[in-house]
C-alpha cells in the first residue's frame, strides 16, 4: 500500500549482513518473486538466491546447494523456502503475512509464518511480519504484547491514500446497465486512458463465464468428477474445472434435454478483458491470472509491459492485489467486491477486507491523483464499508467481536477431520462413526468446552470422484483430544483451516 515497509526490510537486511548474518525473505505468490528479486538484488547484488516450484530440478538444486555453503546471504522465494538450510540465519521477514498463499494445503500441510515462528526461536533470528492488513490472530498477538508492534502510519514520501467510491451495483441493474464495468468506472478508464495514465481491474475469478445452463431444462454443466460448475475459458474455447482441471468442449445442444439454449453466466477475468476492448478499442489491455501466468517469466513480462508503459489496463485476479509498484496507475477498479464474501468460512470478511485494501494500495504509487472505485452489491458490509475508508482498526475491532460471540479463532481453536471414500454411503458411515469416537472420548475425559460439529458434507462435496465429508472440533487446547482424532486411509487433518 506504499508504505514504505520494502525500505525497512532493505534496512534491517544492511544490519544484519553486516554482522555476517543472512536473512530469509517470504513472499506470498511466484509472481511476485521477480519484482522482490529486483529491488533486493539492486541493494545487495551477487548476494541473492532465489527458490519457488517454477525453478527446474536442476536450478532449484544449484541454488540449495549455493545456500546450504553459504554463498547467499538472502533466500527470496514463496512459502517452501522457509525450509531454506540457513546456517547463520538472522533474519526472517514475511510479507503480507495474512496471505492464504502461505497456507500449504495439500499433504504434508505446513503453515509458514508458524514454521518461521518456531525456525526464529530455534535461531534466535528476528522475525518480522510485515502487512498493511495483518491477520486479526497476528493482530491480537500483537496487542496483546507477546509480539511488538510497530506501525507505518503514513505513505511513503508523505503520499495521501487514494480516495475510494463505493459503486452500489444494485442501482446499475435499476437502470439497465448490465456492462460488468459501471458507468463510474467506464468513466474513470476513460478518463486515465485520456490522460495517458494506466488502470487496474482486479476481479478475483479467472474464465469468461463461471457457469454454463440450459435455459429450457435449468441444468448447468457440471465437473463430471467434482460437485461445481464448469467454467467457460474463451482462449480455450473450452469448459474447465477448476479443481481437478478437467476439461470439455463448450456444448452446442444441452446434454440433457438436447436444447440449443445454452447461454454462459457471472464473469471472470477473460470476460472483463473482452468488455474492456470491447469500450475502448484503442486501449492496451494485459491480462494476469494463473491461466496466462505458466512460467514466472509470463507475470514478470506483464509487468515489465505496465512499468514500460507499453499497456494502459491490467485486468487480474489477486496476482494484482499486492506487491505491484505501477506509478502510473492512477485508476483502480474492483469489478466484484463479493466474490469472496460468500463462502463458508469465518475468514471470508477478513480476506474480502484485506484483498479490497491490498488493491486499493496500487494506485496513488506516483504524483498524480488516484482513484479506486469498488463495484459491490453489499455497499454496508462491513469488511466493504471499512476499505472504504482504508480502516484497518475499526475493521478489527468490529470482527473481533463477531468472533467471540461465536467462538472462532483467535478465541477458540479449530481442527476440521475430511473424510474422502468413492463410496458415498461409506464416507457418510464412516465420518458419522468418527464423530460419535470424537464425542464418546470428549465425554470421558470430561472436556465440556470442547465441540464436536458434524460431519456435514465439505464444500466441495465431491472431489475427483471421491465424496467428502467433515468432522470439525471448536475449542481450547485441542491437543488434548490428539488421540481420538481419526486417522487412516482416507482421512486428512487440517489444524486451523485457513
Amino acid at each position: 500500500t506504499g508504505s514504505g515497509k520494502t525500505e525497512v526490510y532493505l534496512r534491517l537486511l544492511d544490519d544484519v549482513l553486516a554482522q555476517g548474518g543472512q536473512g530469509l525473505i517470504l513472499v506470498p505468490e511466484i509472481a511476485l518473486t521477480p519484482q522482490a528479486v529486483g529491488r533486493f538484488a539492486a541493494r545487495f547484488p551477487g548476494r541473492l538466491a532465489v527458490l519457488h516450484s517454477a525453478l527446474t530440478e536442476a536450478e532449484r538444486a544449484a541454488e540449495w546447494w549455493r545456500i546450504r555453503r553459504g554463498e547467499a546471504d538472502i533466500v527470496i522465494g514463496p512459502r517452501a523456502a522457509v525450509f531454506a538450510p540457513m546456517a547463520r540465519l538472522r533474519l526472517i521477514v514475511i510479507d503480507e503475512e495474512e496471505s492464504s498463499a502461505f497456507k500449504q494445503e495439500r499433504l504434508p500441510r505446513y503453515h509458514a509464518p508458524s514454521v518461521a515462528r518456531w525456525l526464529a526461536r530455534k535461531t534466535h533470528a528476528v522475525l518480522v511480519l510485515g502487512s498493511a492488513t495483518p491477520s486479526v490472530a497476528t493482530y491480537t498477538t500483537a496487542l496483546s504484547g507477546r509480539e511488538h508492534l510497530l506501525e507505518l502510519p503514513h505513505r511513503a514520501q508523505g503520499r495521501a491514500l487514494p480516495p475510494v467510491t463505493i459503486v452500489d451495483m444494485r442501482k446499475e441493474l435499476a437502470a439497465q446497465h448490465f456492462s460488468p464495468l459501471s458507468r463510474d468506472l467506464q468513466a474513470a478508464i476513460g478518463g486515465s486512458l485520456a490522460r495517458q495514465e494506466q488502470s487496474i481491474l482486479f476481479l478475483n475469478r479467472r474464465g469468461l463465464a463461471t457457469f454454463v445452463l440450459c435455459r429450457d431444462c435449468g441444468q448447468a454443466r457440471e465437473c463430471p468428477h467434482c460437485s461445481v460448475a464448469l467454467v467457460f475459458h474463451a482462449a480455450l474455447n473450452r469448459l474447465q474445472c477448476h479443481y481437478c482441471g478437467s476439461t470439455e468442449p463448450m456444448p452446442r445442444r444441452c446434454p440433457a434435454c438436447g436444447s440449443r439454449y445454452i447461454k454462459s453466466f457471472g464473469i471472470g477475468t477473460e470476460r472483463v478483458e473482452q468488455e474492456v476492448r470491447s469500450l475502448f478499442p484503442t486501449a492496451r489491455v494485459v491480462r494476469l491470472d494463473r491461466d496466462v501466468m505458466k512460467t514466472v517469466d509470463a507475470a514478470d513480462l506483464v509487468f515489465d509491459q505496465m512499468l514500460s508503459r507499453e499497456a494502459d489496463v491490467l485486468v487480474g485476479t489477486q496476482l494484482v492485489a499486492k506487491g505491484l509498484d505501477l506509478p502510473a496507475v492512477t485508476t483502480v477498479g474492483v469489478v466484484n467486491a463479493d466474490t469472496s464474501l460468500h463462502f463458508p468460512d469465518y475468514r471470508s470478511s477478513e480476506r474480502t477486507f484485506s484483498l479490497l485494501t491490498q488493491v486499493a494500495g496500487r494506485a496513488g504509487r506516483g504524483t498524480r491523483a488516484s482513484q479506486v472505485l469498488i463495484q459491490t452489491y453489499n455497499p454496508d458490509h462491513p469488511a466493504i464499508r471499512h476499505a472504504r475508508y482504508h480502516d484497518y482498526r475499526g475493521f478489527y475491532r468490529e470482527e473481533l467481536e463477531i468472533r467471540r460471540t461465536y467462538g472462532f479463532p483467535p478465541f477458540k481453536e479449530l481442527i476440521v477431520a475430511t473424510y474422502s471414500q468413492r463410496d458415498q454411503a461409506r464416507a457418510e458411515r464412516d465420518a458419522k462413526a468418527a464423530a460419535e469416537h470424537l464425542s464418546a472420548t470428549i465425554a470421558l475425559l470430561n472436556l465440556g468446552d470442547i465441540e464436536v460439529l458434524g460431519p456435514s458434507p465439505a464444500f466441495v462435496y465431491r472431489l475427483k470422484d471421491e465424496f467428502r465429508f467433515e468432522v470439525t472440533l471448536k475449542g481450547t487446547d485441542l491437543h488434548r483430544v490428539a488421540d481420538g482424532l481419526p486417522r487412516g486411509r482416507g482421512w486428512s487433518l487440517d489444524v486451523d483451516p485457513m
